[in-house]
């Protein structure tokens, strides 16, 4: 389970807007923290415990649910480029391109990896605020 600790910043029907500082789970990726000097992000969370405006909260991801965002967002696209690359393989012996089968198992597999995050990107909206979002669970004390 990820858990982190955060500062609500702003509240709206059932999801609070919290800004949390990095910590061991975010490791060296920096890919929120592109264009900003900034050791926090802000993360949007159902907001299962009541808090408002102010509120020092504990936000949670479930393992299930980072084990699953994990294998869509890096098994989708290799599973993608692994069949690419064999049907490219094949199909180019079919064609007749027996000195450049592996260019273009290559190249298909790149087309159905970009497809693989095309796809991924397009159906965002959908999970933005939906199952795979964090919960703010407890309201922690001000210590």
């Amino acid at each position: 389970m990820v858990n982190e600790n955060g500062i609500v910043v702003a509240a709206r029907e059932n999801f609070v807007t919290v800004k949390i500082k990095r910590g061991s789970a975010c490791g060296k990726c920096n890919v929120c923290k592109f264009g900003t000097a900034d050791d926090t992000i802000e993360v949007e969370a159902s907001n299962e415990c009541g808090a408002e405006c102010g509120d020092r909260v504990a936000v949670e991801m479930r393992p299930q649910v980072f084990l699953h965002a994990a294998l869509l967002l890096y098994g989708m696209p290799l599973a993608a480029f692994l069949a690419g690359a064999a049907a490219g393989y094949y199909l180019g012996g079919l064609f007749g391109l027996t000195e450049s089968r592996a260019v273009a198992g290559m190249l298909c597999g790149v087309v159905l990896t970009v497809i693989s995050f095309l796809v991924i990107k397009k159906s965002e909206p959908r999970r933005e605020k939906g199952s795979y979002a964090p919960a703010a669970v407890k309201i922690l004390s001000d210590v």
